[in-house]
């Protein structure tokens, strides 16, 4: 889709969204619209019933000769004090399918006067990441006669065009695409999303000359002593790889930051096997290392002035005579040893390696994204993410970030405490504690991985990275959790 700016009074358009308060009723483009719709806009909708709840939307198509549009969508914004900018992004959203569902190929957007406390974001931001959001569709797979129907090739919002709004749509195109290039790599089915692919993935983003790529592969990673990283990657025909992307910007990097994604490409839980039904989605394991390639590929255009390194150690976790074993011992590329109890505990093992591997590069500090742990599932639910790490001004940056971007995150404690339940007795360490605080003991079995000095946030991830039911920003099924909170975070970082 295209995006741009349209001075109202010129208004020609296939679909016209205006935007209504519920204590207004009738403002704006609306109201100057009411005497042009026979026998009036108000009167229309309190005939329908229209109540103007925030995110509800009546399709107007006659009586709209002198207005300039083929259709008008009325869509509710509730109470004003409760605005938030999910709501605007829904407003893109709607747009969008509304105008694919009467066939349009043009859309037009009133652009909305927003609440004080949401000036952080422009409007023509969040209408075009809603828009970009709401019209996701995989149909890779699907013959056309199933594929979406999308008609909508451009969305113009009606408003002089300024610096901070063409700012603003310019970002909203870039995070827009980058979550939705995040959904695609999630969705992708693990046959043809292997380890090789997402190498593929990652030379294709470093064809952009600020970016480069380091593919290191199973000798590599051998000769480095990545021992946990190798041990999952026993039981899978496919060939394990660490990749190692880098953006540069132009000029002197204001600072150095790592983010680590998890890659498990794949996960039968190994010789600890899931059941048939844990299985069922297990192609979205490798949504850390989807989020870190899509925020990678977006960093030239936002022109973000940091160097970012994005490392992901890729593999599946597979059952096999060569597999991994519960009571096996792997050493670490920093010399520590882990006692392998359950092999389905393999995200923190390649983590365990790609941490320190990331901390080699001397960042400022270390994000890394994973879907880790059913335990924080159970404690957070699908919508919010937990958070822990070493740093609390990191953790509250990015924990403010995600508010902004619709994308929960909650801090979790790494009780000191839970380390005993981590001692190994053969080993420096296990790689699972007791049944209670699953995140939390993960999370502290990751700090031990990394240096005291070096400023260090966690993201579980397991929750929010699949949807099991869609909302209208978020499709069912891979949900590119993060790659908007990372790219805010990125684009307004500000570390004394």
């Amino acid at each position: 889709m295209d995006f741009s700016f349209q001075k109202e009074k010129e208004i020609k358009t296939d679909l016209l969204v205006v935007g209504c308060w519920k204590e207004k009723k009738l403002s704006g483009l609306a109201a100057r619209l009411d005497p042009k719709i026979t026998p009036g806009l108000g009167q229309v909708l309190t005939r329908e019933g229209f109540e103007f709840k925030a995110g509800s939307a009546k399709l107007i198509h006659t009586n709209l000769q002198e207005v300039g549009a083929s259709n008008l969508l009325v869509f509710g914004l509730g109470e004003k004090s409760k605005a938030d900018a999910q709501l605007i992004r829904r407003l893109g959203a709607a747009a969008v399918r509304w105008g694919n569902e009467v066939k349009a190929k043009k859309v037009s957007v009133e652009f909305l006067s927003l609440p004080q406390k949401m000036a952080t974001l422009p409007f023509s931001e969040l209408v075009v990441e809603g828009s970009h959001w709401g019209s996701y569709a995989f149909d890779q797979y699907k013959s056309e006669e199933n594929c979406s129907k999308k008609t909508v090739e451009r969305i113009e919002v009606l408003t002089q065009e300024t610096p901070v709004l063409r700012h603003g749509l310019a970002v909203g195109s870039l995070v827009g695409e980058a979550t939705n290039f995040a959904r695609d790599l999630a969705n992708t089915p693990s046959s043809d999303m292997t380890p090789r692919r997402m190498v593929y993935e990652a030379k294709k983003v470093a064809r952009h000359p600020q970016i480069t790529v380091e593919i290191l592969d199973r000798k590599a990673c051998e000769k480095l002593g990545m021992g946990a990283f190798l041990a999952v990657a026993k039981g899978s025909v496919e060939p394990p790889y660490l990749i190692h992307l880098v953006y540069r910007p132009k000029g002197r990097p204001r600072g150095r930051i790592a983010i680590v994604g998890k890659g498990i490409t794949f996960d039968s839980g190994g010789l600890s096997i899931k059941t048939a039904q844990g299985m069922e989605t297990m192609k979205f394991d490798m949504s850390g290392s989807a989020a870190m390639v899509a925020v990678l590929r977006s960093l030239p255009g936002l022109q973000i002035p940091l160097e970012v390194h994005g490392i992901a150690a890729m593999t599946e976790n597979m059952p096999s005579g060569g597999a991994d074993k519960p009571g096996d011992i792997a050493r670490t590329i920093i010399g520590r040893s882990i006692e392998i109890l359950n092999t389905d505990a393999e995200g923190r093992l390649t983590l365990a390696d790609a941490i320190p591997y990331a901390i080699r590069q001397k960042p400022d500090f270390v994000i890394d994204i994973a879907t880790l742990t059913g335990a924080c599932v159970v404690g957070l639910g699908d919508r919010c993410a937990g958070i822990m790490g070493n740093d609390q001004k990191l953790i509250g940056q990015l924990v403010a970030s995600g508010k902004l971007m619709g994308e929960m995150l909650w801090q979790l404690p790494l009780v000191e405490e839970y380390k005993e339940d981590l001692k190994s007795q053969v080993a420096d360490v296990k790689n699972v504690g007791n049944r209670y605080g699953g995140a939390i003991t993960a999370g502290l079995f990751l700090e031990q991985f990394v240096k005291p000095e070096t400023p260090w946030a966690h993201i579980d991830i397991a929750g929010p990275a699949w949807a099991e039911k869609g909302t209208d920003l978020v499709p069912k099924g891979g949900t590119g959790f993060m790659v908007p909170t990372l790219l805010h975070f990125l684009l307004h970082l500000k570390r004394s």
